[in-house]
């Protein structure tokens, strides 16, 4: 019996997952750091080149869903993957507000922000990549 209702029965989505997560997350921690930008344009780029190798995971992702079998496994993937297109959807906007930032822009609006009805949704998304041994597809430590 499942002893968590966020864990998938099967686990062939999760083995496939893990090392495509593994690789894109290579490739991000090859990125400079956050801090290592100096101005708000400089960041962005940094952002954004973390923020396409995740655009191509979330379609790594999707092209994995078929994995999950029907029902349970398949709603909770689908669910999985809607947090982290909505995650990949707050990297552009902080790309965006990065871009349009000035020399008198608090950092406080400098901040990347993340969407969640009930509390940011990347703690949601990397509970259910711990609990399915996709340590990998946690969020990146990137922004």
């Amino acid at each position: 019996p499942r002893d968590n209702p966020d864990r998938l029965d099967d686990p062939a989505f999760a083995e496939a997952a893990e090392p495509v997560c593994a690789d894109a997350r290579e490739r991000i921690d090859a990125l400079p750091g956050p801090f290592d930008g100096i101005t708000p344009a400089e960041r962005a780029d940094q952002v954004e080149a973390g923020t396409r190798i995740v655009a191509d995971l979330v379609a790594d992702l999707e092209a994995l869903a078929p994995l999950a079998p029907a029902g349970h496994d398949a709603d909770l993937v689908e669910r999985w993957l809607a947090d982290w297109r909505t995650y990949l959807d707050d990297r552009w906007r902080h790309v965006e507000r990065l871009r349009a930032a000035t020399p008198d822009t608090p950092d406080r609006d400098l901040r990347f922000l993340v969407s969640g009805e009930a509390g940011p949704i990347d703690a949601r998304m990397n509970a259910f990549a711990r609990l399915n041994r996709m340590d990998s597809c946690q969020t990146p430590g990137d922004v």
